[in-house]
């Protein structure tokens, strides 16, 4: 994550938020800290602004999930 908001010259690119989102494809499986993380493509369609969700529409992004398989 570092790495990409370096890229994108912007330390707000990659974050936390409450979204709703439906998985595409997994761009790629690596080990971070011990653990085996997946870096998956998504289509968001809802967000929470800390009141109500709000509806997202054509916005596809990027989110590491944990998982996917055994670290050896």
């Amino acid at each position: 994550m570092t790495s990409v908001n370096a890229n994108a010259h912007d330390d707000r690119a990659c974050g936390v938020a409450a979204i709703a989102y439906i998985r595409d494809q997994t761009v790629d499986t690596m080990k971070l800290d011990n653990k085996l993380v997946q870096i998956v493509r998504i289509s968001v369609f809802a967000g929470f602004n800390g009141n109500a969700w709000q509806r997202a529409s054509g916005m596809v992004q990027c989110t590491v999930l944990e998982g996917g398989g055994e670290s050896i």
